[in-house]
């Protein structure tokens, strides 16, 4: 894929998301059980990087002193 067309995509996927984020957050605030319990699984010091983490809504099941940070467009 040349570099434009890439850079092209990253910025238009971006502009998007800008446009439905308030709605996708709303839609993305339910937890599933199964995945409330990875919150079980860190431990005080973790650190965890989260690519694709949309609204961060991970953050609701880990305890404040593990590090989290979201990476998405």
């Amino acid at each position: 894929m040349k570099a434009e067309y890439s850079d092209y995509l990253a910025k238009k996927t971006t502009a998007d998301y800008n446009k439905i984020a308030a709605a996708f957050s709303i839609s993305r605030s339910y937890l599933p059980s199964d995945i409330k319990e990875l919150g079980s699984y860190a431990r005080a010091g973790d650190r965890i990087l989260d690519f694709g983490c949309g609204n961060g809504v991970l953050t609701e099941i880990l305890d404040s002193s593990v590090e989290y940070i979201g990476v998405d467009s």
